[in-house]
């Protein structure tokens, strides 16, 4: 897999929360957003409801969010979080397809969806271009 780094844009390093109730594909992830120097994965967080409150707690600057979640679904969690925490932006990440999904979550206050079967490098450019 061929990663592009995030560039020089970037003044700070960005902490993150990974939202995904898929706990391998959510652990793989931070192993491979902890190779950037940029990046501190600060949680992963299982279902919505859960989201919200770390994200309280943690404060992150990015959150990766899934949308098909137990306890409180992943459009419901990116309201809350962007309502109460404006400075956090949310990226949506979702294997469904279907454009509705994407107006959904940015009409939640997502700053970006993207699929999680794009490429490691969409991944990084979407996180840059919210930050």
């Amino acid at each position: 897999m061929i990663m592009t780094p995030l560039g020089e844009s970037l003044s700070r390093t960005l902490r993150v929360l990974i939202v995904d109730d898929h706990i391998l594909y959510a652990e793989a992830l931070s192993v491979l957003l902890g190779q950037e120097q940029k990046l501190d994965v600060v949680g992963i967080s299982a279902d919505g409801r859960q989201a919200v409150a770390d994200a309280a707690e943690l404060e992150p600057d990015i959150v990766l969010m899934d949308i098909e979640m137990p306890l409180m679904d992943g459009i419901s969690a990116t309201r809350a979080i962007t309502k109460t925490m404006p400075a956090t932006k949310v990226v949506v990440m979702t294997a469904l397809t279907g454009e509705d999904y994407a107006e959904r979550a940015i009409g939640a206050g997502a700053t970006a969806c993207i699929r999680k079967f794009s490429p490691a490098g969409d991944l990084l450019g979407a996180i840059e271009a919210a930050a």
